[in-house]
């Protein structure tokens, strides 16, 4: 029970990060794009 919990953790954790990172990305190549 522990392990699935943890597992889910690490999941949700991955997946804030890739989330955030992407989020960023698009919003530099935006504002590249609206500033040349």
């Amino acid at each position: 029970m522990v392990l699935i919990t943890s597992l889910i953790g690490a999941g949700l954790l991955a997946w804030t990060a890739v989330t955030c990172y992407v989020a960023f990305r698009i919003g530099r190549w935006a504002e590249r794009r609206s500033h040349p």
